[in-house]
């Protein structure tokens, strides 16, 4: 019966740390990390690059839509998603001091850089 009640105690314990640690953010990626993704050649990474790229990509959009300032992105019609990539990497390549930041964020500055809107 004394075990059963210290190791009830010892259960409701809090784990030190945990609450005051930071938000894990590793689902995020910078601009180098997603670099070395990008540039892996096989298939899973491939696919990670892209499908993050893309996901920013229609965030972008969502937001710019929905918004009335200036810096929209005016993207062609057939603009396939290799291209959206291509695009995503040569500004990386471009704006290394830029490359800590979200990835997020540089898709779009990507994106804003090379298909500015002419009003």
């Amino acid at each position: 019966m004394r075990i059963l009640a210290i190791l009830s105690f010892l259960v409701m314990l809090p784990i030190p740390g945990w609450a005051e640690s930071k938000p894990y953010y590793g689902s995020f990626h910078t601009g180098n990390s997603l670099l070395e993704v990008c540039e892996r050649q096989n298939t899973l990474n491939q696919s990670i690059c892209l499908s993050y790229i893309q996901g920013a990509f229609d965030a972008g959009l969502f937001y710019d839509v929905h918004r009335v300032k200036s810096g929209k992105i005016c993207v062609p019609r057939k603009l396939q998603s290799i291209q959206l990539r291509d695009v995503f990497l040569q500004y990386l390549r471009f704006h290394p001091e830029e490359r800590h930041l979200f990835a997020g964020v540089l898709v779009i500055a990507a994106l804003k850089d090379a298909f500015p809107c002419s009003e």
